[in-house]
């Protein structure tokens, strides 16, 4: 999947969330950041990468 459908994909979920659910999009990121932190430590293969700048990840230790 390229990037453009991966923002896409996101915009849908982001869009679904608001309408369906009430959660705004920060809201939504926060608790995807917390999901994810908790499935890592769950999953001792998963990594996860914060963006510090535009198109520049770093790794986040959890």
């Amino acid at each position: 999947m390229d990037q453009e459908m991966k923002k896409d994909a996101v915009e849908m979920l982001l869009s679904t969330a608001s309408k369906d659910l009430g959660i705004s999009p920060i809201e939504f990121v926060q608790l995807a950041q917390q999901f994810a932190i908790e499935y890592k430590n769950k999953e001792d293969n998963v990594e996860i990468y914060r963006e510090i700048s535009p198109g520049i990840y770093r790794k986040v230790k959890a």
